[in-house]
């Protein structure tokens, strides 16, 4: 896994100007920072080149966002100012499956955090002020404080790592104001898509999810190599807590692919700055990523260089994804350190999504685990859905497995009105 040590810069930039000279390196580093959506690109080049397409999606992610305007990047800022970035304000799952299923609000509405203002769920301005300064303005509610085998990692104060999970409008405008009329925000909604013959489980093909994966930042704590922002979550006493938290891995999914484009990135101190942790106990580091492709070294370094003097240098790719085995027809893998800790040698992100489903009620989703590793390699879905629940009828839900996070449909707790006051 790459490093950023300015030695390490210097003999990059050195073999550069070799070749190109300075005005080619400032040119071409110029180049890489700008603001453009690799999207619009073929399927064939985005299947040719999908490092280049990874860095690409993550300057574009990273822009800042148009202040107003969730999810669209200001064409006037530049990369790494101050201020939410675009997928900062993609909505958060948790803004989108409601505990109790209702419609969630429009697309511009921000009600990311869990308790309302007026009942003490936002940080106070002295609050923020104590934390110190960040990266970013947004407020991010860390709905999610395990991975998905239910395990932790924490930093060097047994501080665990939380995340969150974030889809763009495209996302959003799909299981929100679904065309079939199905709520797929609900659970009533997708047990209704199950069923319906005609229904399929297909996003728009720019649709784009993230995950985060944060650790908390506390008094002393340097902050300088990670981009920074205030999280809001909720500790083992379901207490709502706030902190200054530091970014330590993006996983990206494209639907620009049918079977999508898996890209995952991490700050580059993860090895030595998380640990493992069990029974409440910090143990060992977690180590180098051993999923990361050491031939993305090059293009990690050319990409860091030029995003010098903002806090993204400190982040690298991992490796991509976008086909289930490679040549010899062995299975693909790709994990993240902070949020496949645990099954690394068998992560594969694209196989694991595969099986994102709906099935009747009593038994909704397909494991993930069984019977007690992940899948990998090109798995057939009904012949999984067949080996775990023969005889049920499961629906595969397009590699989304964030459709899980749909609740049963409540009737809406009414609020009490105000007592007339006195006259």
């Amino acid at each position: 896994m790459p490093i950023v040590r300015q030695e390490v810069h210097s003999v990059f930039l050195l073999m550069a100007a070799l070749c190109l000279g300075s005005a080619g390196i400032h040119a071409q580093t110029t180049a890489l920072v700008k603001l453009y959506d690799p999207r619009k690109d073929t399927p064939s080049q985005i299947q040719a080149d999908p490092a280049t397409f990874g860095w690409q999606m993550f300057v574009l992610l990273n822009w800042p966002e148009l202040p107003g305007y969730r999810g669209i990047p200001d064409p006037h800022a530049r990369l790494g100012q101050m201020g939410a970035t675009v997928w900062e304000s993609y909505k958060n799952a948790s803004e989108i499956y409601l505990s109790h299923g209702q419609r969630p609000p429009a697309w511009n509405v921000n009600n990311e955090l869990p308790v309302p203002r007026a009942m003490g769920g936002h940080p106070t301005a002295d609050q923020l002020a104590a934390f110190g300064p960040v990266d970013s303005t947004w407020v991010h509610y860390l709905s999610e404080t395990v991975m998905i085998d239910g395990q932790n990692v924490c930093d060097a104060d047994s501080n665990v790592v939380r995340y969150d999970v974030r889809g763009n409008r495209a996302y959003y405008d799909f299981v929100v104001n679904n065309p079939s009329g199905h709520e797929l925000f609900n659970t009533q909604g997708q047990e209704a898509a199950l069923t319906d013959p005609n229904f399929v489980f297909s996003f728009p093909t720019d649709t784009v999810e993230v995950k985060a994966s944060w650790r908390i930042l506390e008094h002393g704590e340097d902050p300088s190599r990670y981009w920074t922002a205030i999280g809001v979550y909720r500790d083992i006493h379901n207490v709502v807590r706030s902190a200054r938290i530091g970014l330590t891995g993006l996983h990206i999914i494209s639907k620009s692919l049918p079977d999508w484009v898996w890209i995952t990135f991490e700050q580059v101190d993860n090895a030595t700055k998380t640990y493992t942790y069990k029974l409440g106990q910090k143990l060992v580091p977690v180590g180098a990523n051993p999923n990361y492709n050491n031939a993305l070294t090059p293009i990690n370094l050319m990409y860091q260089a030029a995003l010098a003097g903002t806090k993204w240098q400190y982040y690298a790719l991992m490796n991509t994804q976008t086909k289930f085995v490679n040549a010899s027809q062995q299975p693909t893998l790709l994990g993240n350190t902070q949020m496949e800790t645990y099954f690394q040698s068998n992560s594969s992100c694209i196989t694991c999504h595969k099986l994102a489903s709906i099935g009747p009620l009593k038994d909704p989703r397909l494991q993930l685990f069984y019977p007690l590793l992940p899948y990998v390699g090109n798995q057939d879905f009904q012949t999984v859905a067949h080996q775990q629940y023969p005889g049920l009828t499961f629906k595969d839900m397009d590699f989304a497995w964030s459709l899980r996070n749909a609740q049963y449909k409540k009737a809406p707790v009414p609020t009490k009105k105000p007592a007339p006051s006195a006259k």
